[in-house]
């Protein structure tokens, strides 16, 4: 809270202390506050937090710092830098498979309509064929609205479809772990047409996650 007792932020902190590091899962502040002006004082309480908190059973490692998991990017490592921050750990990813992807679009469907109406392509009526090879999905946009996810396999010697991905990379996409600029650098069987490229951009961008990668000071 700021000295008005107004809400600044929040802060998401280990109840026990399991190794010799509080670990920190979240910190963030409202938008438009100063985290540089905040920061000082936030980590003087982490720090005081964590030589109160408990330890978990067996641990009698002494407490000598704070863990921070905020994934890839957060404006505390920008703070921080390499000078404070001692140590770091590179987030790791889930190994993930999808039984019936065109079940799975579906289900996503809202998530996939609200970034369409937030994008330059709001209102798109056409349709989105993306080729897995084996086999592909088809969506249907109506007003920016999806009215039909099915699967589709590409006629032979056709070129009809918006994007090609080998059925596994297209996860990688589908779950914004790499961005279709990057997948396009590692894999030469990734494309999209021109005129296609921005939707899938806009359908599946690259965003943060909630896997931990490690900063210790």
């Amino acid at each position: 809270m700021d000295t008005a007792g107004a809400t600044a932020g929040y802060c998401w902190l280990a109840s026990k202390r399991w190794e010799a590091d509080l670990e920190v899962f979240a910190l963030e502040l409202e938008q438009g506050r100063n985290w540089q002006q905040a920061l000082p004082c936030l980590l003087r309480l982490l720090r005081a937090y964590g030589e109160s908190l408990p330890v978990n059973d067996g641990n009698t490692k002494p407490y000598t710092g704070l863990s921070l998991n905020f994934g890839r990017t957060h404006p505390v490592y920008e703070i921080l830098g390499n000078s404070v921050a001692s140590r770091d750990e590179p987030p790791y990813a889930w190994y993930v498979r999808v039984p019936d992807l065109p079940a799975f679009v579906e289900l996503i469907a809202p998530v996939l309509e609200a970034r369409v109406a937030r994008s330059i392509h709001a209102g798109h009526t056409g349709d989105v064929k993306i080729n897995l090879y084996d086999d592909g999905i088809h969506l249907q946009f109506e007003n920016g609205t999806i009215t039909s996810v099915a699967p589709w396999q590409k006629p032979a010697y056709s070129d009809d479809g918006i994007c090609g991905c080998p059925p596994l990379v297209f996860l990688k996409l589908l779950f914004g772990y790499r961005s279709l600029a990057e997948l396009r650098t590692m894999f030469p069987d990734v494309w999209t047409t021109p005129e296609g490229e921005s939707l899938v951009n806009t359908l599946f961008p690259a965003q943060p996650s909630v896997v931990s990668s490690l900063n210790y000071i």
